[in-house]
């Protein structure tokens, strides 16, 4: 025997006719993208300065170092010359200050700890303009593609969060000079002059392996 089949529900009707579209809309996902890769932008630029901020102190240590106890030991190889009672005692002196500094550099590796860091800002700093020129020409073309702006929006997403975990700890002294470089609008980082407002003093993007001040 056949049954009468129910007539459909208006609700449900109505409910499956009104549903959303699966694909977005391009006015609402638009600013969303633009927003993110600003963030980004911006991130990327405050690390950048850290970076190449934390490079400077280990920059002047392979001088300083490195100078003073070759100094040192050229001192101590003419003292030895030197025909005194007392001449032994004063190379010998000479000779353990030199040691002590050539250890010092040796410990402390300030050529590869500068190189790190200076890796790591221009790092930063590339993808800075990748995302700077992301928003500025590839987001106002006229044939902007939501599916490819978010994929972009993806990899330098991607990009930020490598850095961010690869990247060496930074001492607070790095984000104070940071800071008052992006305030006074010097540095290595080349940007915009309406970056300067938009950075402040803190982004939401900050590096995860760095110490909080």
């Amino acid at each position: 025997m056949s049954t009468a089949s129910s007539p459909p529900n208006p609700r449900s009707a109505g409910k499956a006719q009104d549903a959303p579209p699966t694909q977005s809309n391009p006015e609402s996902t638009l600013p969303n993208i633009r927003s993110e890769a600003k963030r980004i932008r911006q991130g990327s630029l405050s690390a950048a300065e850290r970076h190449y901020a934390a490079e400077t102190p280990w920059f002047y240590l392979i001088y300083s170092l490195g100078i003073t106890s070759t100094f040192f030991a050229a001192c101590a190889g003419v003292l030895t010359f030197w025909d005194h009672p007392s001449s032994k005692y004063v190379v010998g002196g000479i000779s353990v200050v030199a040691a002590i500094l050539s250890a010092l550099l040796t410990f402390l590796d300030p050529a590869k700890r500068a190189t790190e860091y200076h890796k790591t800002a221009k790092a930063y700093e590339a993808l800075y303009h990748k995302a700077g020129f992301f928003l500025r020409f590839e987001l106002l073309s006229e044939t902007t593609d939501i599916a490819t702006s978010v994929a972009k929006l993806e990899s330098l997403h991607s990009q930020f969060t490598e850095l961010n975990l690869a990247s060496p700890v930074l001492s607070n002294r790095a984000y104070r000079v940071a800071r008052s470089k992006m305030a006074k609008r010097i540095g290595e980082v080349v940007r915009a002059p309406e970056d300067v407002e938009e950075d402040g003093d803190e982004l939401a993007l900050n590096n995860p392996r760095s110490r909080s001040q």
